[in-house]
């Protein structure tokens, strides 16, 4: 089996994601730990990254002769999750994906140096952008953290557009989330993607939540 897998906004091959690709590596999976953004020649904006990105890995892992190209999965992690949901919808021949500290809708562009400035979409496929949430009115630093995730959830509530519809991924979904993320809040995303997938009749939706984990599960 094969997995590819991708980090989140901490960009490049994060040194965490990369432990974690060795240690599938030891568990017997052929892993593609792929980089998409904040190194050499890639965008140092998380902003209008092609989906076709993660389908030219998927399609590069399977044809390694070490792997089953039908038995393929694809892990993300945190703002990774949102590509992996995306990819999935429109791969078919991934048969599970796992979301680490996972997003349930597309959050808006990102950018380390400038963080409290307003990007655009995050992702593109076929050349056109996906909707995104719109976080501008939310005080993202000014407020404690119980109140912002608050706001993003109420936020949710009123933008249909920029939800990811978890229901419309074919494979098997595992979510993994901690309780004490002081990132994002990664459990109630979780939770409201297990409910929805519950209410469209999606039955292959696991989620793990740990009480005193933290945004990378430690």
């Amino acid at each position: 089996p094969g997995i590819l897998i991708i980090g989140g906004s901490e960009g490049g091959l994060g040194r965490d994601m990369t432990r974690l690709a060795l240690a599938l590596q030891e568990n017997g999976f052929s892993v593609l730990h792929l980089s998409y953004w904040r190194a050499p020649r890639q965008p140092q904006i998380l902003e209008g990254v092609a989906l076709e990105t993660f389908q030219t890995g998927l399609t590069w892992l399977r044809a390694q002769p070490e792997v089953d190209p039908q038995r393929t999965a694809m892990m993300g992690w945190s703002r990774g999750t949102e590509a992996t949901q995306l990819v999935a919808i429109r791969d078919p021949a991934l048969k599970a994906i796992v979301l680490g500290m996972p997003g349930n809708a597309i959050f808006p562009g990102f950018m380390w140096e400038a963080p409290w400035a307003h990007y655009g979409a995050p992702w593109t496929w076929r050349g056109d952008d996906l909707a995104y949430l719109d976080i501008s009115k939310v005080n993202m630093f000014g407020a404690d953290t119980e109140t912002i995730y608050r706001d993003i959830l109420a936020l949710q509530d009123r933008s249909p557009e920029a939800m990811i519809p978890i229901e419309n991924v074919p494979a098997s979904v595992l979510m993994i989330c901690g309780e004490a993320d002081d990132v994002w809040p990664s459990c109630p995303m979780a939770r409201k993607l297990e409910k929805r997938a519950a209410q469209e009749g999606k039955e292959d939706v696991t989620l793990l939540a740990h009480a005193d984990a933290g945004h990378f599960a430690y």
